[in-house]
């Protein structure tokens, strides 16, 4: 007995193996066996035939319709267990967990052991697949340098949570750098300090740990411990409790130090310093020098000494801390702001009296200090601030300068007449039996040529000798003659 076709494939090739042999049937016949082919009881027999065809066919069709309504089942094994889930409903199947399906945070961290039916089983869309997980084991990550919402952050990216919070006080030792209260510090101070972030500290263990308040923030805070350890493999979606330190540090002593320095030390006792743009002096400051840190181009600067100046000031990061806004030894809060003032670079006043104004002005320089103001031209005559003040770097050292015009007269005899123009005047005047050696001086606001620097005679009150007159201009000897005999004369001009 044949057997009866049970799938699409067997009814299909059923249907075929038919009609090629009606086919072949028709095309032997001739005109004649075709008409005998088709008697009454031919007829019969074709219209059975006919029936069985259009039976199978209609089969066939349907068949094929609920076909299209299957689908092949994916392979989901090793996936983790979001993956596979997805992989099923995008097929249209429903799959059935063996067991409560984790948080979707942990999901990822899963992995499919088993599914039924098989991949690769065709079934209707819609068919249950059951689904057996198992849940992955993850290592609990470093804390070292975090804090409780970057641990967070790394425990979700490992498949765990943040479970319970505790806190502690740091202690520090008392030569130590760092975030924290040193042991010297009293309790009672410590506790006032805790109860200024908001937070009861009539019962805080100062060397144990206590649960942070449920309405506290700590996302800043920096986490000391966890239990379990870092390095501990554990199953994804387990807590891992924490040990906070209670944002306490202490202010440490930074005046002294230079900026470079003291920043580094506020840093590492988590603290922000700030600069105050104002320095300070604690001797003479110049009128109108201005302590600012602006350390650009100044007015009284020339540019031929900007480079200097500015090199003998250096950078702030080498000046050192005059003072700190808040005091040295506080319990303040971690990353609060400590104001520090800077003590401006201190210099000395050279002597500047009697020297040219290219003299002054190398002193000047050399001493880190501004010739820009220089009044005049020739030898300074006089100096606003006192050699040996203790003045900014960078400051102006206001001095008058003139151009110094001396008559001298020296003479074997001990008396003598001198006449003489000024430079720059017109009018005669005379010393009549003069102290002989003789020095007059003039002071004029430019350089005097040999017209303007005047002119003199001297004679001596003695019958035999000599006597000499110069001309100096600026301490540079410009003239000098000398005459003998009795009552002898002489003249410079």
């Amino acid at each position: 007995m044949s057997k009866f076709p049970t799938t699409p494939t067997d009814w299909r090739k059923r249907l075929q193996a038919t009609i090629r042999r009606w086919t072949a049937s028709i095309q032997a016949m001739s005109r004649d066996a075709v008409r005998a082919a088709f008697s009454p009881e031919r007829r019969k027999l074709s219209l059975s035939l006919i029936s069985i065809v259009a039976v199978v066919g209609v089969g066939w069709g349907t068949w094929g319709v609920l076909d299209s309504q299957r689908v092949d089942v994916p392979d989901v094994m090793g996936m983790s267990l979001d993956d596979g889930l997805a992989a099923l409903v995008s097929s249209e199947l429903d799959p059935i967990l063996s067991d409560d399906a984790p948080e979707p945070w942990v999901q990822p961290f899963t992995r499919v052991i088993s599914q039924s039916p098989e991949a690769g089983t065709r079934v209707f869309t819609g068919h249950d697949i059951t689904v057996e997980f198992t849940i992955n084991r993850v290592v609990v990550p470093h804390f070292e340098g975090l804090d409780a919402g970057s641990y967070q952050q790394s425990l979700s990216g490992r498949g765990l949570a943040l479970g319970d919070r505790s806190m502690t006080v740091v202690r520090i030792d008392n030569d130590e750098r760092g975030v924290g209260v040193r042991e010297s510090v009293d309790v009672e101070s410590i506790k006032s300090a805790v109860s200024r972030l908001g937070i009861d500290a009539s019962s805080l263990p100062l060397d144990g740990t206590q649960s942070v308040p449920g309405n506290t923030n700590t996302d800043e805070w920096q986490v000391v411990e966890t239990h379990p350890v870092p390095g501990t493999w554990i199953e994804a979606g387990s807590e891992i409790h924490v040990v906070l330190a209670l944002p306490l540090t202490q202010v440490p002593i930074v005046t002294g130090l230079p900026l470079s320095e003291a920043r580094h030390f506020l840093e590492d006792s988590g603290l922000t310093p700030v600069v105050s743009r104002t320095a300070t002096f604690s001797g003479s400051v110049p009128e109108d020098f201005s302590l600012g840190l602006d350390l650009g181009i100044r007015d009284e600067w020339g540019f031929d000494e900007l480079d200097t100046l500015t090199s003998r000031l250096g950078s702030i990061e080498g000046w050192v801390v005059a003072s700190q806004g808040t005091n040295a030894q506080s319990i303040v809060e971690v990353g609060d702001r400590v104001e520090l003032s800077l003590a401006w670079p201190a210099t000395q006043v050279p002597r500047l009296t009697g020297k040219n104004e290219e003299r002054a002005t190398e002193l000047l320089l050399k001493a880190g200090l501004s010739s820009g103001q220089l009044d005049g031209s020739g030898v300074v005559q006089s100096q606003s601030i006192a050699p040996g003040t203790t003045v900014p770097v960078g400051a102006a050292i206001p001095a008058d300068l003139r151009h110094v015009v001396e008559f001298a007269v020296s003479s074997s005899a001990s008396r003598g007449m001198v006449t003489w123009i000024a430079p720059g005047q017109f009018s005669i005047e005379q010393a009549n039996n003069a102290a002989l050696p003789w020095t007059k001086r003039f002071f004029t606001t430019s350089a005097p040529g040999s017209y303007e620097r005047g002119n003199f005679n001297a004679q001596m009150n003695a019958w035999d000798g000599w006597i000499t007159c110069s001309i100096r201009v600026d301490g540079r000897e410009v003239v000098k003659k000398t005459s003998t005999g009795p009552f002898a004369v002489v003249s410079c001009g």
